[in-house]
């Protein structure tokens, strides 16, 4: 049996570690009140697609999820839910591209990453998820846009935690490429698309990573951002 001060300061090893990638459930401790290191991680953001073709406004990527971590004691059964990743949006629509899913614990709780937004006067990267309910946790950045002809810039990462995010696409004259998808602790964001292909911004890798944004000239479409996670890590009363 492993008790508080042990746990924190003694490298102590867990009972054992359980992981979800998808989906709800219900975790049961192995003892009643164990002590968990809980680590979550919110859905990343889907980047977008560009507002219409030869608009000269490229899509912008996704922000990355949140990263919460924190030790409590879990008395018995208790509930969870992992994020969804955020769907990317479609061409010459200007919209679409959805939000990460915040993923829960209990009380507990990890923000997904926002989805592209996009227009001919407004485009910018998804902000990065939040850590919502008193939690604690940096965030990844949302890509930026690009417009007349250039590169659309590196997800960027406010939180200071997640470092950088997925490249911009190449550009070819005239046309912009896509923004790169804001990265996550646990995931690196997707690359932008580039122009004149017709791959679409490709989506975020790992975990609450925000999707690639789509090139103006080509597939036009943004990436899907990749789904959160949940680590808990046991080691008894």
């Amino acid at each position: 049996m492993s008790s508080y001060s042990s746990v924190f300061g003694g490298g102590a090893k867990p009972l054992r570690t359980v992981t979800y990638t998808s989906g709800t459930g219900t975790f049961t401790p192995l003892v009643s009140n164990s002590w968990c290191r809980i680590t979550l991680v919110g859905g990343g953001g889907g980047g977008n697609g560009i507002f219409s073709s030869g608009s000269l406004v490229s899509g912008p990527g996704g922000g990355g999820g949140a990263h919460t971590v924190c030790w409590i004691r879990v008395a018995g059964a208790t509930t969870y839910a992992v994020g969804a990743k955020g769907l990317g949006g479609p061409s010459g629509t200007g919209g679409g591209a959805a939000a990460g899913g915040t993923t829960f614990f209990g009380n507990l709780g990890a923000g997904g990453g926002a989805g592209g937004t996009n227009g001919f006067s407004n485009t910018s990267g998804g902000v990065g998820g939040t850590a919502p309910l008193g939690a604690t946790g940096g965030v990844g950045g949302g890509g930026f846009f690009s417009s007349n002809g250039v590169s659309g810039g590196v997800g960027n990462s406010p939180g200071g935690i997640a470092g950088g995010g997925g490249a911009p696409g190449t550009p070819v004259a005239g046309k912009s490429s896509g923004g790169g998808g804001g990265s996550s602790v646990y995931g690196m964001g997707g690359a932008g698309a580039s122009s004149g292909t017709s791959q679409p911004g490709f989506p975020g890798q790992g975990y609450g990573a925000g999707g690639g944004g789509g090139a103006d000239n080509g597939n036009g479409a943004g990436g899907d951002g990749s789904g959160g996670l949940i680590i808990i890590e046991e080691f008894g009363a």
